[in-house]
């Protein structure tokens, strides 16, 4: 009767066992959709799970420490995230979980403006997603990687991997495929093309919104928003920024509730409605200087400047574009950082492609010459022959080898279209060309240089004549500067010419000469001619500026102030802020 009642109470156990487990899993999956669509219910699920007294299983302790990351990153306690995600390597078996720690970590590094080690953790999820073999985990993984380098702003990059994971996932799981749809639409925007745009959104807002995935849709409605705006249907804009509003609040999402406030108070503005511009320009600035913010309280501080200004308050006007003029220069500095990081890996990941290209060369060549001397051992003649060829091939491919490099090194630096330097080269050269300058008490002037309208242009004339008219535009101002000076195209039709030893005086007259020059340029399109102006803002070192970034965005300020006031002038920074 004992070994009877043994297996009973063995029985009875082995049940309880297997209720809980099947507890936790229904937990732990209701917790992963909870996450995705109303991250703020987590809490109450990650106390449930704590509570049951279970013990997790390696792979379940895996799947709830990433979930905990998630929350913890949702509420900004970044070092609190880092923290469960190395405790989580230690239980990860599979390469997918290994994947997604690694993104999270990388996603992590990046909020904390780390971002040679947001690649590191990049590269170690691009060299285990190959080895995942279910092709919806794949997908994942691609999402991952495109979030990254849609971060990182490199949009082309991000469209690409959206794109195909898009194509893989072939609407088998709604979450990859609403977020494939998102960044696509995202990095589309990014990259200028409106139409596109503004297409993949409309389908993200109802695919996802159908799939209950709120907080995507909430992102979907941002993003219409801000296409919306650059279409200057600011009405239209402003209903999908409440929407996107409500959904954010709905989720607990701070960075982007944030966001979406500096976004309305710059749309109210520009509708003329000061008080509720004030509004949601003030709820930004009370959520502090911290940087994951910068971007928000840049605009917030620009509308409460230019408020105070219509309001005759220059006072407080002058102290919010100071403050703005601050959260640009570490914005450009932050800007800077990431682009250099991005850069220097993908240089880094090119040299270590050709390297291993070289070596199997080189091994190919020894495995044929291994395999001639076995064959033909008693032919003396020929293997030297062949060896005297194999080495002929060796040298050929280093020689090949160095001439991309020099190649590549030169498409790195200076833009394909127009010659000039890129962005970051020029500013390279014109940081160190600012330090012989400052050695010597002189002064350095900038100018920047932006097109009007010219998205006009490529839309009725194409972006081939576009490019054409940027070619005329270089030569042009290129024969206006000195061989001292430095031309840097920054983006689109925007470029910015560094002049050593130059006061603001004559700064200008160089910028009126360019101004002219664009006026009386005469590109056609077919047999149809069509006439351009261009905005220019101007500033000059001060003794306190110890770099380039507050010269460059004095001279931004002061071209955004060309602009407003209706473009086609030369705008010098000091004279309007000295009467404030």
């Amino acid at each position: 009767m004992k070994w009877i009642h043994g297996w009973i109470v063995f029985f009875v156990l082995s049940v309880e066992v297997l209720a809980s487990t099947e507890d936790i899993e229904r937990l732990l999956a209701e917790l992963e959709q909870v996450m995705l669509t109303q991250p703020a219910r987590g809490e109450s699920i990650i106390q449930d799970i704590k509570e049951s007294g279970v013990e997790l299983t390696p792979a379940q302790q895996t799947r709830f420490y990433f979930q905990l990351s998630i929350q913890a990153m949702l509420d900004g306690r970044y070092d609190d995230a880092v923290a469960i995600l190395k405790e989580s390597l230690k239980t990860a078996q599979s390469p997918d979980e290994i994947v997604s720690i690694h993104y999270l970590l990388s996603t992590v590094a990046i909020s904390r403006k780390d971002y040679p080690l947001s690649l590191i953790h990049i590269r170690k999820v691009l060299s285990r997603i190959d080895e995942i073999d279910d092709v919806e985990l794949q997908v994942k993984g691609y999402n991952r990687i495109l979030n990254v380098y849609y971060q990182f702003g490199a949009y082309k990059e991000a469209a690409e991997y959206a794109i195909l994971a898009y194509q893989l996932n072939d609407g088998r799981d709604p979450v990859n495929q609403c977020t494939s749809m998102l960044f696509i639409g995202l990095s589309f925007f990014s990259l200028g093309e409106l139409e596109k745009a503004t297409s993949w959104l409309d389908q993200s807002i109802v695919f996802c919104g159908e799939h209950d995935l709120s907080l995507m849709v909430a992102m979907s409605q941002k993003g219409k928003a801000e296409s919306l705006i650059k279409q200057g249907e600011l009405k239209d804009a402003l209903v999908y920024l409440k929407r996107a509003e409500q959904g954010y609040l709905e989720t607990g999402y701070e960075l982007e509730i944030t966001d979406v406030n500096s976004i309305l108070a710059e749309t109210y503005l520009a509708l003329k409605q000061p008080v509720e511009a004030e509004k949601y320009a003030l709820r930004v600035i009370r959520k502090g200087d911290k940087p994951e913010y910068l971007h928000a309280l840049k605009k917030a501080s620009q509308v409460l400047a230019q408020l105070h200004y219509d309001a005759g308050n220059y006072k407080q006007a002058y102290q919010h574009q100071q403050e703005y003029i601050e959260y640009a220069e570490r914005l450009m500095t932050d800007t800077s950082a990431k682009s250099l990081a991005y850069q220097m890996a993908k240089f880094d990941s090119d040299e270590k492609d050709r390297h291993i290209h070289l070596l199997e060369q080189e091994r190919g060549v020894y495995v044929e010459q291994r395999a001639t001397e076995h064959q033909k051992q008693s032919n003396l003649t020929l293997l030297l022959l062949v060896a005297a060829a194999g080495l002929m091939i060796c040298l050929i491919v280093i020689i090949l080898g160095y001439t991309q490099r020099g190649r590549y090194k030169r498409m790195a630096q200076y833009d394909s279209l127009t010659g000039v330097m890129n962005r970051s080269t020029g500013f390279t050269k014109a940081e160190n060309t600012y330090v012989s300058v400052m050695a010597r008490h002189s002064v350095m002037s900038a100018i920047m240089v932006d097109l009007d309208a010219f998205k006009a242009v490529n839309d009725q004339h194409g972006h081939s004549t576009g490019d054409w008219a940027l070619r005329m535009l270089v030569d042009g101002i290129k024969a206006k500067l000195r061989r001292m000076d430095i031309l840097v195209r920054l983006s689109g039709e925007e470029f910015a010419i560094f002049l050593p030893d130059m006061p603001a005086t004559d700064a200008e007259s160089v910028a009126e000469s360019i101004r002219l020059l664009v006026m009386e340029m005469e590109p056609r399109y077919a047999e149809e001619a069509f006439k351009l102006t261009a905005s220019l803002g101007v500033s000059v070192s001060n003794e306190g500026d110890l770099s380039l970034d507050p010269i460059l965005a004095r001279a931004d300020i002061a071209l955004h102030q060309a602009k407003e006031s209706g473009g086609n002038q030369v705008v010098v920074y000091g004279r309007h802020n000295q009467e404030v």
